[in-house]
């Protein structure tokens, strides 16, 4: 860490050397053009707006700096076949971390911790999450933010005051004794017994259950009081959570489609009402589309978030898993530019600007006086005729953003305590894609072996008890060395987190 006197000499450094630079190019009457490679974005934004938008004209009438951007649909094909070639982007989008780990091995790379002081804002900014960049201990990619935390239950508000509750319990074995109660009041009236406990998409439909019980869901490794990494399916109470959720399972409480439907079907089943509880994000049932599909379906229509569940030991009530210190992008720069320094410096104040006030206002809000103007009460408030027009900014957030403010600008106030809510829920602290897998560990088969074993066991397809998950356990330590496998991934991550 750098001392006090050093960071602010640095950023008065890194002021001078960006307005020098910015205005030299520009009285020269040029810019200096940086390409950026990444994946195509998804669907929904007009790619008419993308070519000459007014980020970039801001950008370019500012800081004298041209943005290239080379849309791609395999990142991964593109990257191999440019880097081979020699034909390397100034700035790329990595796909993950082992192709971080192989390009920096690789010497493709910058190490951009030799050029922090033009990096000031992007490395103090994503500061939380900056592991995720490194290999080795030395930083070769931004890592943008991870998003926040959007999972939560949601409940059924109608069919349970029909059924008599008012008041939503708040420990794991009160809340399924009420969703039993609301399943046997027939509330839809059909004299059928059809309605679902619980639905969801995949092992997260489950993450509540485990989480009231300390652990996460199969295939999770995360962190404990203590900072190591752990996975807690090795631990008695993660049995002990199975087992939970299997007779819940065998009573018919949990849908049986889990494992076979998507989010969307998930919430079509709320639509319906087929559920008294959903798992599912926020944005799936409360942003304003998605909303409005429940009123046409209901115009009544009322759901509301479960939050958290005291589990058997009258404490523990995570939500769930997340992976806070994750990332939504690395952002890597070629290691030739430093033979470049003119490309070299527009491509780190570019990265750096993105981590700025001015550059995440610009992300988030648009142009003031443009897109926003501030409200009585000193808040940025986009003009509602805008919205559209800044719909694609989130392309431009290399180092990530301030979630709860972008979400609220972006989403609208009625989805807004949604957000605040489902982020400020307990949970446990997951960093699976930040393991590194040794050379010997196969970590594909391992997974798929506990996902199917694991599942067997909530079912009923396997008998649950001691003796047959020993054995799944045994199996897992013969086969797989898995418990070596997970003693390596915590000196691993010692050695990353410093």
């Amino acid at each position: 860490m750098f001392k006090k006197t050093a960071v602010l000499a640095l950023a008065l450094a890194l002021l001078c050397t960006t307005v020098s630079f910015s205005f030299a190019a520009q009285a020269e009457g040029e810019v200096v053009t940086v390409e950026v490679l990444r994946n195509v974005w998804e669907t929904g934004v007009d790619e008419d707006l993308i070519e000459d938008n007014f980020l970039e004209q801001y950008i370019r009438e500012n800081y004298g700096i041209d943005i290239q951007y080379t849309k791609v649909d395999e990142l991964e094909t593109t990257l191999n076949m440019r880097l081979l070639s020699g034909d390397v982007p100034d700035i790329m989008f990595l796909p993950n971390r082992n192709y971080l780990i192989e390009y920096a091995n690789e010497g493709y790379l910058l190490n951009l911790d030799e050029y922090a002081d033009l990096l000031t804002d992007a490395l103090a900014f994503t500061a939380g999450n900056a592991v995720a960049g490194k290999v080795d201990g030395v930083t070769y990619a931004i890592a943008g933010r991870p998003y926040g935390f959007r999972q939560a239950y949601w409940y059924n508000v109608n069919a349970f005051e029909a059924a008599g509750i008012t008041e939503l319990p708040t420990t794991l074995d009160g809340y399924f004794d009420a969703v039993r109660t609301v399943i046997a009041a027939d509330i839809d009236g059909n004299a059928v017994n059809d309605t679902l406990g619980l639905t969801g998409s995949g092992w997260s439909t489950l993450c509540q259950i485990f989480g009231a019980h300390g652990c996460t869901v199969p295939n999770v490794l995360s962190l404990d009081a203590d900072g190591n990494v752990v996975d807690t399916m090795l631990t008695q109470n993660f049995y002990d959570a199975l087992l939970y959720a299997h007779n819940l399972w065998d009573e018919g409480i949990i849908d049986k489609e889990i494992f076979a439907i998507n989010d969307t079907q998930v919430n079509d089943k709320g639509m319906i009402a087929q559920s008294t509880t959903l798992y599912t994000q926020w944005p799936g049932i409360k942003k304003v589309a998605a909303w409005d599909g429940y009123l046409a379906v209901d115009p009544n229509a009322a759901w509301e978030i479960v939050g958290p569940l005291t589990g058997p030991d009258g404490e523990t009530n995570y939500v769930g898993s997340h992976n806070d210190t994750g990332f939504t992008s690395l952002v890597a720069v070629n290691a030739e530019l430093a033979d470049d320094p003119a490309v070299l410096e527009a491509a780190l104040t570019l990265i750096n600007f993105f981590a700025t006030d001015e550059g995440l206002s610009l992300t988030t809000y648009g142009l003031e006086g443009q897109h926003w103007d501030y409200d009585a009460d000193g808040n940025p408030v986009v003009r509602p005729e805008c919205y559209n027009d800044i719909v694609f900014s989130w392309v431009y957030q290399m180092c990530g953003r301030e979630e709860l403010s972008y979400c609220r600008v972006k989403f609208g106030e009625y989805a807004w305590e949604y957000v605040v809510q489902s982020d400020a829920q307990p949970r446990l602290s997951d960093v699976t894609a930040l393991i590194d897998d040794p050379e010997w560990y196969n970590g594909t088969d391992a997974e798929t072996y506990i996902n199917e074993e694991c599942a067997k066991f909530l079912t009923g397809e396997r008998e649950l008890n001691e003796t047959e998950w020993q054995a799944f356990l045994d199996t897992l330590n013969t086969t797989y060395r898995y418990s070596e496998f997970v003693e390596e991934a915590n000196a691993a991550w010692q050695a990353m987190a410093g």
